[in-house]
This record gives structure tokens, sequence and C-alpha cells, in this order.
């Protein structure tokens, strides 16, 4: 799909979509410890589960 954002996007085929998996990692390990991704989520070991705290959102402009 063509945008003029510049983002790079890659659109998956149907059914081939990718599986994201998310967990609010800071309530359990601290924020001082989550790096905002874990390969170590118990169940999902190898997988990358991704924290949901706003800790980690970006906002355009925020120098935090």
């Amino acid at each position: 799909m063509n945008r003029d954002d510049e983002m790079l996007r890659y659109e998956f085929p149907p059914g081939e979509e990718p599986t994201v998996y998310t967990a609010d990692i800071c309530s359990e390990v601290g924020h001082e410890h989550c790096k905002g991704i874990d390969r170590t989520v118990e169940g999902y070991e190898g997988e990358a589960v991704f924290c949901i705290c706003l800790c980690h959102r970006v906002i355009e402009g925020d120098p935090n």
C-alpha cells in the first residue's frame, strides 16, 4: 500500500499474519527492570512478548 508518511510497512497475505504477544511486564518486574520486550515469559519462551505499559509508548517530539 502506498502511503505518504515514509513508514516502511509489510502487508501480510490473509492468513499469514504474525501473532503478537503482549503483557504488562512492568507490573511483574518493575519499570526499572523492564526493557519493553521479553523472550523469557513463562509459557512463551523464545517468543517476543511486548510490554503494554504506557512507560514504553513513543510520542513524537517527546524527549523522554
